[in-house]
């Protein structure tokens, strides 16, 4: 004979002492609850309190218009302020790239990422080209590109980069393979790619 459910509720303990799976779905036991547990949404278990919001306690989504103060960027963007909470006024771009400034704070230049190096660098000539003093747009929009001096791209030491307008960069005499030679083991790679290339075409035909 299955004994009565603990809480109260007069039905069978199918789950072990209890009527439900979980206990405080019993109905006697919902009924024993003071009506200060049933106010702040609390199960009657101390320390674990399931507030619920309504959404009266919300304030309706506005678009607001704000400037960002680290690269002067207007921008719009939906925020839902509750109780008075005030969101920090950056932009995307530049709230993700400070986010892991922290995280990676202890790192040295060379070991951050491309697009990291390249807004440090930004900021450092003054948020311009380095050669021809062009500074009508900002990084994201404008036509700026990162440029190794001395033609070697994995060398990512502050000395040797600087941030470029597209046309300075592309008078650089190292600009892109300008300059560069062929390895013997990249021909070969160059070859046996256009062999494969001209094997398709046959078959195809």
């Amino acid at each position: 004979m299955n004994n009565l459910c603990k809480g109260g509720c007069g039905q069978s303990a199918e789950y072990g002492d209890w009527c439900s799976i979980t206990y405080y779905k019993c109905p006697g036991y919902l009924k024993k609850l003071s009506d200060k547990a049933k106010l702040r949404g609390n199960n009657g278990i101390n320390g674990k309190c399931k507030k619920k919001f309504k959404k009266s306690d919300y304030i309706e989504r506005r678009i607001f218009n704000f400037i960002c103060p680290q690269c002067d960027k207007s921008y719009e963007q939906e925020l839902t302020i509750i109780g008075g909470m005030k969101k920090n006024p950056l932009c995307r771009s530049c709230s993700m790239i400070n986010s892991y400034h922290n995280k990676n704070k202890n790192k040295p230049y060379n070991q951050q990422t491309k697009k990291v190096r390249k807004s440090k660098v930004w900021i450092e000539q003054n948020k311009k080209c380095n050669k021809c003093d062009f500074s009508k747009y900002d990084l994201e929009t404008g036509p700026y590109e990162l440029h190794h001096i001395d033609g070697n791209s994995k060398n990512t030491n502050r000395d040797n980069e600087e941030v470029l307008c597209a046309n300075c960069h592309m008078m650089t005499p190292n600009y892109g393979f300008r300059g560069k030679k062929h390895k013997y083991e990249s021909k070969q790679k160059i070859r046996i790619s256009i062999l494969e290339i001209n094997k398709c075409r046959k078959d195809t035909q």
